[in-house]
This record gives C-alpha cells, structure tokens and sequence, in this order.
C-alpha cells in the first residue's frame, strides 16, 4: 500500500476511463490517487510525494469525520427520495421534461447526476441540506435532459430556472466537507 511520508494511506485504484492521475481527499479524511489503467505506480507514488504538503494541510482543515449509523442513513435516504422526488415531479412539468426513475445513493464526489436514460440519481445527504440547496440541485440534473454537459448553453438554461444557481455552487462548495 502506498503512504506519505507521513504514514497516510493513500487508497489507490486504476481506471480504463481516467486520462490523468487525479489525487483528492475526501470528507471521510481518506486520501485517494486514481491513475489511468496504463500508469505506473511510481507515477502515482512521485505525485504523492509532490503533493505531501497538500495533503497534510487539506486534512487539517477537514473537521473530524462524523460516522453514522445504517438506520440514520436510511431515515435521510427515504427523507431525501420523498423530498427530492417531489421536487423533481414538480419542476420536470414545469419545464417540460421527463425523467425515468429517481434513485439515492451513497455518491462521494457527486450531489446528483442525470444518466442520459432519464435516471436521477440523488446523494442522501440532500436531506441534510436547505430547500434553496435542493432545488438547484435538482433544476440542475432535470437541465441534463435538454442539455447533456456543462456548456454555455446549459448553464443558461440552468439561470433561467434558478436565478440563485451561483449562490447555491458557494455554498455546496464552502459546506462540502462537513457534508460528505
């Protein structure tokens, strides 16, 4: 297993999809480096050892990280599919759009997603969050069925359904870390 000079695991993984090394932490404090399925390891190893600094301060700002129980995860996974599958029904008509399904899932990276088969896909930890918060998140996957990327034209259409959409990306990226 490869560690900083510190001793910090670092959880390593090859990905076919991945065109670059990409090394993060996450809000569980762990250290993660995924390379691309053809990189060596000591490629990932000589990025580790470049970016031992970061690492050491991005963890110190972490707060502790706070374990929950199965049961308290369920009771926000139900809170969150009744909240946000409300909110998805009701802006998808709105807008004219349809979706399949909705699911809720344990996402470490992601708030939500929008697969291009009309599949919301929602992180619990919505439930956590202010109704402004959930709304965007919300107007913003549904946009995905009109628009399937991040262009200009995407994020017009994503202002024009939530005027308070840059409000909301501060504020998911100023609380991520106490929330995931």
């Amino acid at each position: 297993m490869l560690k900083t000079a510190q001793g910090v695991p670092v959880l390593v993984r090859k990905n076919r999809r991945a065109r670059r090394i990409k090394l993060y932490v996450t809000g569980q404090r762990e250290v993660k480096l995924t390379l691309p399925w053809y990189a060596p390891l000591s490629a990932g190893a000589a990025v580790v050892k470049e970016k031992e600094a970061w690492i050491e301060k991005t963890l110190a700002k972490l707060p502790p990280y706070i374990t929950r129980a199965k049961a308290e995860i369920e009771h926000y996974k139900t809170a969150a599919f009744d909240r946000l599958s409300a909110l998805a029904e009701e802006y998808a008509v709105k807008y004219g759009v349809t979706f399949r399904n909705i699911r809720i899932g344990d996402q470490t990276t992601r708030w939500g997603s929008c697969s291009r088969s009309g599949t919301l896909s929602f992180n619990w930890r919505l439930a956590l969050m202010p109704e402004n918060i959930r709304r965007y998140i919300v107007i913003h996957e549904l946009c995905h069925l009109k628009e399937m990327n991040h262009s200009p034209r995407f994020w017009s259409l994503v202002a024009e359904r939530c005027p308070e959409h840059s409000e909301c990306r501060k504020w998911l990226r100023k609380n991520r870390d106490k929330l995931i």
